[in-house]
């Protein structure tokens, strides 16, 4: 008796080792599948961390068309050639450049640009604009460029000119 007694102790004692065992083993969460949070990237353009006044008018034709807009640094993309990389997270990059250089008679700032919408996927440019001019004048060039390209969110463009 004392052999089966030991051996029903030693099973009961193995059975809640193994249960004890399992209650204190975390348990592994199913993984949700991801969905991607915010606009689609063929609705997505980044634009530098610019406030000027140039880059206000770029990004307010910008969103004119329907685009969502995500602030970028030069020091983000410095060294970064690979554009299906930026194209997974934006269609399009803005590039530009202006220095104040007086005013024109209407009082409105004069500005020295230069001004590029890239394309992320292939590294097309549908619009660069560069010069001096009124502010005016240059937001009206590129809402001129923007739509001759037929350029909103979510379509492609008309393709090179």
């Amino acid at each position: 008796m004392s052999f089966a007694r030991s051996l029903t102790a030693g099973l009961l004692l193995a059975t809640m080792l193994v249960l004890a065992g399992c209650a204190g083993t975390p348990k592994t969460p199913t993984p949700k599948p991801t969905t991607p949070s915010g606009p689609p990237p063929a609705a997505t353009v980044i634009v530098p961390s610019d406030d000027s006044v140039l880059a206000q008018a770029a990004m307010q034709a910008l969103r004119q068309r329907g685009f969502h807009l995500t602030r970028y640094s030069a020091a983000m993309t410095r060294g970064s050639d690979d554009y299906r990389l930026m194209a997974r997270k934006a269609r399009y990059r803005l590039t530009l450049r202006s220095e104040s250089i007086g005013r024109c008679r209407n009082g409105q700032t004069s500005l020295r640009y230069r001004l590029a919408l890239i394309e992320n996927a292939n590294g097309n440019v549908p619009v660069s604009l560069s010069g001096a001019d009124c502010l005016d004048a240059i937001r009206q060039a590129l809402t001129t460029e923007l739509d001759r390209d037929r350029i909103r969110a979510g379509r492609a463009t008309a393709g090179p000119r």
